[in-house]
């Protein structure tokens, strides 16, 4: 083989290389390190000195107009569907928000903000339950919210079996912590967000699974959230602060 065609084999290798890591970056939630519980004590430990408290059941037909400030996406695609369904299972009956644009694009994160004030330190719980999804079937929860870009999520995901802490700064998605945990599609689970200053810890069903410090954002608003396909409901979701 002469030089010219070694160079040539040599670029169509670091082609290939290039692409694989790229479709890695746009499949995978998570960070290759990810997938061990991730509890690093904060100190101070956050402590339970909250006292406000808002809790959103969506059993009122206006819970969607008066308390949900702005519907977006973060990302690509375009859909971003939140309304209020009924459904007899639910922990507070008859009713729950959902998610119900089904957009097939990986790197797509519908979310809607609640109409509360901004917040630094906040308690944030939900119970959800994925309803379907090829892609992902996921449920998160926003707080310091900023804008469409900057803010952090705490996610479980039904098809990955975990919950992972992300944050987006100015549209990219760096990981921070992740766990892992099972979480069958189909049934209600709580998923709860406990920030006091940079200390950030996430629970799934009551069990603490990430506890880490970040200071990126310091005070924002407080959402809801889902990535590409996935239809989810969400009820129950109350705001400490």
């Amino acid at each position: 083989m002469g030089l010219s065609s070694s160079k040539s084999l040599l670029l169509f290798l670091v082609a290939v290389g290039s692409v694989f890591v790229l479709l890695l970056f746009f499949t995978s939630d998570l960070n290759p390190s990810s997938g061990q519980n991730s509890i690093v004590p904060c100190l101070p430990r956050p402590g339970p000195d909250f006292s406000e408290k808002v809790l959103l059941d969506f059993d009122e037909g206006n819970d969607l107009a008066q308390n949900i400030l702005q519907i977006g996406k973060t990302g690509l695609g375009a859909e971003s569907d939140w309304s209020i369904v009924e459904d007899e299972e639910a922990p507070s009956p008859p009713n729950v928000l959902a998610q119900t644009a089904s957009e097939e694009v990986n790197f797509h994160f519908p979310y809607v903000i609640v109409a509360t004030d901004r917040l630094r330190d906040v308690d944030v719980s939900v119970q959800f339950k994925a309803i379907s999804g090829g892609i992902d079937q996921a449920a998160g929860i926003i707080f310091r919210f900023v804008d469409s870009n900057n803010y952090y999520v705490l996610r479980a995901n039904a098809l990955e079996d975990n919950l992972v802490l992300f944050k987006f700064v100015d549209g990219e998605r760096p990981f921070i912590a992740s766990a892992s945990v099972e979480i069958p599609e189909g049934e209600w689970h709580s998923v709860r967000a406990v920030v006091v200053g940079e200390c950030i810890q996430g629970y799934l069903d009551d069990t603490l699974l990430i506890e880490t410090q970040d200071s990126s954002f310091k005070e924002g608003l407080v959402g809801l959230w889902t990535k590409a396909d996935s239809v989810t409901y969400f009820d129950n979701l109350v705001i400490e602060y």
